[in-house]
């Protein structure tokens, strides 16, 4: 759509909209799935990414209480007293079978959720650089042909730079946002979140996650950046003009 309105004698364009309408899909299906699996490492080291789900309930008359989500019941467990469900529930361990003995019942794995989203995302990370890498090895092929300077093939590359550009900043402001946030969270988390349980915690994994997607936001945008600079428009030179007469 960028340049449709323009003539294209080498016709090129076809082959311009498919690489790089590939290259901005590529770069921030990259760029996501990467994140991904930052995050997931980031979950791993701020510990929390627990398998059993908890949450806080407020009840009439300012009553709280803590229920795990495990073996598919809620288990209600105070918030005073004990730190082991086993004092605040009865329960001994994690869903023991009639005929087991609850000493040798094991549980799964408490990463277990992070490492399956780094796998899925370490994947879509592989094919999505291969494909990348196939495509952009060709960019330069297409940008050094005669007759690319001022063709419809040279503006839809200008679009795809400053398009990627673009989106690049939407998801720079957003991340520096939630990463600021996160800071917010993890000093005062009886203000910023008083119903979250390590809210510290969270606001740590918070604040590591944005700092990294910004950062790789970052890194697209300026790759892009300098790409497209050399488009940018060149004052005419000041000089005499062939008549004699100074050029304005």
């Amino acid at each position: 759509m960028a340049a449709r309105g323009e003539t294209d004698p080498g016709g090129r364009r076809p082959y311009a909209a498919y690489l790089f309408l590939v290259c901005f899909v590529g770069v921030f299906v990259l760029l996501s799935s990467t994140f991904a699996l930052a995050n997931a490492g980031v979950r791993v080291v701020t510990n929390t990414d627990a398998h059993n789900g908890s949450h806080v309930e407020f009840g009439l008359g300012g009553s709280q209480r803590q229920t795990f989500t495990a073996c598919g019941r809620a288990i209600p467990v105070p918030l005073s007293g004990s730190d082991s469900l086993s004092s605040g529930s009865g329960i001994t361990s994690p869903c023991p079978g009639p005929d087991q003995n609850p000493t040798v019942v094991r549980g799964r794995g408490r990463h277990d959720a992070a490492a399956r989203t780094a796998a899925q995302a370490g994947l879509v990370a592989l094919v999505a650089a291969l494909l990348l890498a196939f495509h952009l090895r060709r960019v330069p092929q297409l940008v050094n042909e005669p007759g690319f300077a001022g063709s419809g093939a040279e503006r839809m590359y200008r679009t795809y730079l400053y398009a990627v550009c673009f989106v690049a900043v939407l998801i720079l402001v957003g991340a520096a946002v939630s990463a600021v946030y996160g800071v917010f969270r993890a000093l005062g988390p009886g203000v910023f979140a008083p119903s979250t349980l390590h809210a510290r915690k969270v606001g740590v994994a918070e604040l590591l996650s944005g700092a990294i997607l910004a950062g790789l936001a970052a890194i697209v945008f300026v790759t892009h950046w300098r790409r497209a600079a050399p488009f940018r428009p060149v004052p005419p030179p000041v000089g005499p003009a062939p008549g004699g007469e100074p050029i304005a």
